[in-house]
Formats: C-alpha cells, sequence, structure tokens
C-alpha cells in the first residue's frame, strides 16, 4: 500500500493511483477514487500538482471504467438476475428501474456520476437494459 504522506504530487505516480481507484471504483464503488481525484485537485490549486493532467487521468479512467461497467451489466446480467431478483416485489422493483432507464436514460447516467456510489449500479443496469451504446456514452 502506497502511504499518501510519501507521494510526490508532482510525480506520474500520483496521477497513477488515481487511474487505478477510478478502474476498479467502476466495478467495486467501494474504492476511494473520488476523494483522490478531490485531494489531488485541492493541491492542483496551490499549486502542488497539475491540474490539466488530473483532468484528462481522471476523465478518461472514468469514462473506461463506466463503459467495463456496462459491458458487464450488457454481458452477465441474464445470469446475475435470477439470483438476485427472486420474489415477487423484487422482479417489481427491477421491472420499474428498468422503465426509467428506457426512458431517462442518458439523464439518469449523467446524474448517477454526482452520487457517491452511483455509477456502478446505473451503468451495470444501462447495459443490462440495453440502453443503447452510443446513448450510454
Amino acid at each position: 500500500m502506497i502511504e499518501v504522506r510519501s507521494l510526490d504530487l508532482t510525480s506520474p505516480v500520483s496521477y497513477a493511483v488515481v487511474v487505478v481507484l477510478a478502474l476498479i471504483d467502476g466495478v467495486i464503488p467501494l474504492v476511494p477514487a473520488r476523494t483522490a481525484v478531490i485531494g489531488l485537485g485541492v493541491l492542483a490549486g496551490s499549486g502542488r500538482a497539475a491540474a490539466y493532467p488530473l483532468l484528462a487521468v481522471a476523465t478518461a479512467a472514468a469514462f473506461v471504467s463506466d463503459n467495463v461497467s456496462y459491458w458487464l451489466g450488457a454481458r452477465y446480467w441474464p445470469r446475475i438476475q435470477p439470483m438476485l431478483f427472486r420474489g415477487a416485489r423484487a422482479r417489481r422493483a427491477w421491472g420499474w428501474v428498468e422503465g426509467q432507464l428506457r426512458l431517462h436514460g442518458a439523464a439518469l447516467v449523467v446524474l448517477a456520476r454526482v452520487l457517491p456510489g452511483g455509477p456502478t449500479p446505473i451503468t451495470l443496469s444501462a447495459g443490462s437494459v440495453g440502453l443503447r451504446r452510443r446513448t450510454f456514452r
């Protein structure tokens, strides 16, 4: 594990940490990717880190991780759904989610970006309901 105190924030290693965290965060929303981006952003504001590379790296990593999550939902959801939604109530709830994604897919994907833990379930669900990839992107 890398200690935050030992990171040279002007080093590419700090940006690599952001990339790795963001890529993992796309599938496992318990990883503190946003915290790392915000922390480096604060340091960029004080002149101790570079803002534009951080913006480019964080944006690219978020885009890739969201698309991986979308792909996982599209590819593996038919196998996972029967295990997760066994009861009638759960199936009704999932039906509501599917309907909302079909009606407001792009808006929900954008909104999920600002919610803690929001991107992963929405991107997985967008892939699973067959939201057009173009609309998703």
